[in-house]
């Protein structure tokens, strides 16, 4: 799947998900980190970091260079690398934040494996 195809289905996933969170009586305070959270790993951390020629690489300016040695399709496919990152972002007290960079991730990397 093409990158802006990625972008498009994570922000479509992202918009059905805030009316279930708003159900599920989610503090507004946490559901606009899951939002901004989502929306910034969906444009700057998404999983293809690591592709050669990756939008999200382009838009995080020199920092692109920390991911001159990973191959595409590696450790930042690997959903447990995600879960690790949303883990530390909740045990120092940012649980919404690291739901919305683990729900960004995980569509892409599901919308990779199945279409």
């Amino acid at each position: 799947m093409k990158g802006i195809n990625h972008d498009r289905l994570s922000i479509f996933v992202l918009c059905l998900l805030i009316p279930t969170f708003r159900y599920l009586h989610i503090s507004i305070y946490e559901l606009t980190q899951v939002f901004l959270f989502w929306i910034i790993g969906t444009l700057y951390l998404s999983p293809d970091l690591d592709a050669r020629y990756s939008q999200s690489k382009l838009r995080i300016g020199l920092f692109r260079y920390l991911f001159i040695f990973t191959k595409h399709r590696g450790f930042m496919h690997n959903p447990i690398f995600w879960m690790f990152i949303c883990a530390i972002m909740g045990y120092f007290g940012y649980l919404g934040a690291g739901l919305g960079i683990l729900g960004s991730g995980l569509v892409h990397i599901i919308s990779d494996y199945v279409f």
